[in-house]
């Protein structure tokens, strides 16, 4: 909770700030060259606003495609840990770990297509500026002397390059916290989907332990097996009971089959 607190308040913070640099900046260049200053916050503004709307929809997919797979990647790892020794008897661990690391691929890609959308608003800004330039020169030479369109060329310059890296901060911050709300929605949805699943179970049910006729007991009677690419006999005629509350070890030399033996009894081996 103080992490996240601590992010909100420290991209309030810059957010406001930020918003506070604008505001100054076009009053203060206000005074020097009004039309000029109106013209290069409106030209900016109206950039970074499209750009925000096709950056906020992109960024979103990305978030949500994101957390799906981080969610499918760590639930394939936590699964194939739980179930590393089936996986491996049955020859299925190839398959598992190619498709843990296509997942993780995805991941990589979705990281590199997030990290590339703040570039890409920093390089529309520093288009946009120049093509700026181009059209202000154009028009302030045509209509006026050379001094007063070198001068509102001036501003452009200062306004462009004080006001467009204040505006990319704004449309990164406010991607940011989207981005983080769309995380945090999936995880409350997580939550609650668990809590309704707890829900369904009353607080007073217990598992019951009644079975019946059931006896606790292990036993084998003339258990064989053998692996499918080895001739030779792993178990071979094997006899044993073991009653409720024994302890018994199984030791032997190494390949002798005693990790054989305790897969049969999990039935590991069909």
């Amino acid at each position: 909770r103080r992490v996240l607190f601590r992010s909100i308040i420290g991209n309030a913070i810059n957010l406001i700030s930020d918003a506070l640099l604008l505001t100054t900046m076009f009053i203060g260049l206000s005074v020097l060259d009004p039309l000029i200053s109106a013209c290069s916050v409106v030209l900016f503004v109206s950039v970074a606003i499209v750009l925000h709307k096709i950056a906020t929809k992109k960024a979103q997919k990305i978030a949500n495609e994101l957390v799906d797979f981080s969610i499918d990647s760590n639930s394939k790892l936590v699964e194939g840990i739980k179930l590393y020794r089936e996986l491996s008897i049955s020859g299925q661990m190839g398959r598992y770990v190619k498709s843990i690391n296509e997942t993780r691929r995805q991941i990589s890609r979705l990281q590199a297509e997030q990290a590339f959308i703040p570039l890409v608003g920093k390089y529309t800004f520093e288009l946009t500026m120049i093509i700026g330039s181009l059209l202000i020169a154009g028009i302030e030479f045509a209509l006026k002397d050379a001094a007063s369109a070198i001068s509102s060329l001036a501003i452009f310059f200062v306004a462009g390059s004080r006001v467009s890296p204040a505006i990319l901060r704004v449309q990164q911050t406010i991607l940011q916290v989207r981005n983080g709300a769309t995380t945090a929605r999936r995880t409350i949805e997580m939550m609650k989907e668990l809590q309704n699943i707890y829900d369904d179970y009353p607080p007073d049910s217990r598992i019951t332990r009644n079975h019946g006729d059931f006896i606790p007991r292990i036993e084998f009677d003339k258990v064989s097996f053998q692996y499918e690419d080895n001739q030779r006999w792993v178990l071979e005629d094997v006899s044993f009971r073991i009653e409720k509350g024994n302890l018994v070890s199984v030791v032997g030399s190494s390949g002798s089959g005693k990790t054989t033996l305790v897969d049969q009894i999990g039935r590991a081996h069909v």
